[in-house]
C-alpha cells in the first residue's frame, strides 16, 4: 500500500480502497497520535456529507476512535466548514470530515482538522500513516470504563448557522433566491441559513439520500429555472456544490432571481 494521505486527507472509492477496515485503522491511529500518544481522554467531532457510504465509514471511523479510549461526537450531515468551526468553538481535540468533495458519489474520504479547525500538518499525517501501515506500533486497547463513548452533537449545527449569519454584511430584501443544493452536505444548513437572510423562492434538490452529487451544474440550471419560474428574470446562476464554503458567503454562492 502506498501513501494514504493526499492533499486533502485519505480518498478513494468506498469499499474498494477506502474500506470500513481502513477507516477503523485511520480512526484508531488518528486518535492515538492526536492524544499525544497518552491515555488522555480526547474528544473528536465527526461530520459527513450525503454520500451513500458515509454512514458506513462514519461508523467504522467511530469504532476505531473509541477503541483507543477517545470519545466521539457525531454532528451528522454538515458542510466541511461547520466541522472546522465547531471543533474550535467547543474545544475538541480534533475534527474529522467524511467526504470526497467534488468527486463522484462512489468516492469518499476522511480528513482531519486539529483543535484550531485547520488541516493537520504533514508531519502529523505522516505519523498517523506510519501506525496504519505498521511502521510504528504500540497503540493501546483499553477495556472497561476506559473505552470511548459516542455522543450526539447534531443540535449544535445551529451554532454554525448563527455564525454564518453574523458574517453577512449584505441583505437582499425584496429579492428572490433559488438555491441549488446539489444534493450535497449543505442541503439542510443552506436552506435554514438563507431563511434568516433572504426570501427563498425555491430550494432544490434537498434530498440527503441522493446518489448523485453536483450533477446539476450551471450550464444545466438556466433553462430549468427559467422553465419553473417564467415570470422571473434570471440574473445570475451559481449553484452550491458538494464541498460547500458557501455558508460563509451565501450572497455570492446562490442562484438569484429578481422580479421583472
Amino acid at each position: 500500500m502506498g501513501r494514504l494521505f493526499g492533499t486533502d486527507g485519505v480518498r478513494g472509492v468506498a469499499n474498494e480502497l477506502l474500506t470500513s477496515a481502513l477507516a477503523a485503522e485511520i480512526g484508531k491511529a488518528g486518535a492515538w497520535v492526536l492524544s499525544g500518544k497518552s491515555e488522555k481522554k480526547v474528544k473528536i467531532l465527526i461530520g459527513r456529507d450525503t454520500r451513500i457510504s458515509g454512514q458506513m465509514l462514519e461508523a467504522a471511523l467511530t469504532a476505531g476512535i473509541c477503541s483507543v479510549g477517545a470519545d466521539v461526537y457525531i454532528l451528522g450531515v454538515a458542510p466541511t466548514p461547520a466541522v472546522a468551526y465547531l471543533t474550535k468553538k467547543y474545544g475538541f481535540d480534533a475534527g474529522v470530515v467524511v467526504s470526497a468533495s467534488h468527486n463522484s458519489f462512489e468516492f469518499n474520504g476522511i480528513k482531519f482538522f486539529d483543535k484550531t479547525g485547520y488541516k493537520l500538518p504533514d508531519e502529523t499525517e505522516n505519523e498517523i500513516e506510519a501506525y496504519i501501515l505498521g511502521e510504528k506500533d504500540g497503540i493501546p486497547t483499553p477495556v472497561g470504563e476506559k473505552v470511548g463513548c459516542v455522543h450526539d452533537f447534531s443540535d449544535k449545527l445551529s451554532d454554525y448557522i448563527e455564525k454564518a449569519v453574523s458574517t453577512a454584511t449584505t441583505r437582499f430584501d425584496g429579492k428572490f433566491f433559488v438555491l441549488d443544493c446539489a444534493n450535497g452536505a449543505s442541503y439542510n444548513t443552506a436552506k435554514k441559513l438563507s431563511k434568516l437572510l433572504v426570501h427563498v423562492l425555491r430550494c432544490f434538490p434537498t434530498s440527503p439520500t441522493e446518489l448523485i452529487l453536483t450533477i446539476i451544474a450551471a450550464r444545466h440550471i438556466w433553462k430549468t429555472l427559467q422553465r419553473r419560474f417564467p415570470s422571473l428574470k434570471l440574473m445570475q446562476a451559481l449553484p452550491l456544490t458538494a464541498m460547500p464554503t458557501e455558508c460563509w458567503q451565501l450572497t455570492k454562492m446562490v442562484t438569484w432571481l429578481t422580479a421583472m
